[in-house]
């Protein structure tokens, strides 16, 4: 069952019609492959190399053990905490029909339908912001959009 969870965020609106504005993540590499924001992230900009025990069919190659498997994320997951993701993407309309903003890391809060969160907007403080500019910069994203915003998902 699908309810209405409320979410505040620090970062920038997504809004069809930015002119100038293209996701390199959603970019298809030479095999046709679509690369999420993590993948982009990790092997693009990153450059983390580690052999993926898995084939296309989901099962692991032949030779690789669940050793190899758990190796493989154990490494992922290091060098995503040595290298973190810029920006967090946030879903402000619902899973059927994604609309988005890109935040800040760490500024994302969400109240679940039922399950109310106390926070002090006086309180709140953006984290530094130099390379989630960087990102908006490398997207041709103006610093202008970036704020506060409130909105829901349908999830």
């Amino acid at each position: 069952m699908a309810s209405t969870n409320g979410q505040i965020c620090y970062g920038v609106l997504v809004q069809d019609g930015m002119e100038g504005v293209e996701f390199p993540w959603t970019d298809y590499s030479e095999d046709g492959e679509e690369f999420s924001l993590e993948d982009w992230w990790l092997f693009e900009k990153t450059g983390f190399s580690f052999d993926f025990p898995y084939g296309e069919d989901g099962e692991l190659l032949p030779g690789k053990t669940k050793k190899d498997s758990d190796d493989y994320f154990e490494a992922r997951r290091q060098h995503l905490q040595e290298n973190p993701l810029p920006v967090e993407m946030v879903n402000v309309c619902s899973g059927e029909c994604p609309s988005w903003i890109l935040a800040v890391p760490g500024t994302v809060m969400k109240a679940h339908r039922g399950h109310p969160k106390m926070f002090f907007p006086h309180e709140q403080s953006v984290p530094d912001c130099s390379k989630f500019l960087s990102f908006l910069d490398e997207c041709h994203i103006a610093h202008s959009l970036v704020g506060w915003y409130l909105s829901s998902y349908w999830g």
